[in-house]
């Protein structure tokens, strides 16, 4: 049975966050977020929430290790050398092993890696 802190912090986390190369797969992941969003996911991802000037890690990573239900990683080769997806990829499985939630980390293929 779960604790009191368990269910408050399950309660809690109502987004799930799509990472994705910029500006390469913007489109899958526009298509995706808006699928997710008609269906009734509360969607986070940069190029629907972020504001130009805006402090980016900060307000990703804060998202991701507050209110993140599920992380959705867009995988494609550019993806994959992408230093910023490759931090928000590491900064999830913190957060997987946190909740000890195996299936936090979601990846989607969308190209032969």
């Amino acid at each position: 049975m779960a604790d009191q802190s368990d269910i408050g912090e399950k309660l809690k986390r109502d987004v799930v966050i799509i990472s994705h190369a910029t500006p390469k797969d913007n489109d899958y992941t526009k298509w995706l977020a808006l699928k997710l969003t008609g269906l009734g996911y509360h969607v986070w991802c940069d190029i629907l929430e972020l504001q130009k000037g805006t402090d980016f890690w900060r307000d990703i990573e804060n998202v991701l290790r507050q209110n993140t239900c599920k992380f959705l990683i867009v995988l494609s080769n550019i993806s994959n050398q992408s230093q910023g997806v490759l931090n928000e990829i590491a900064t999830a499985i913190k957060v997987k092993k946190q909740l000890k939630d195996d299936s936090f980390v979601i990846p989607l293929v969308i190209e032969r890696l």
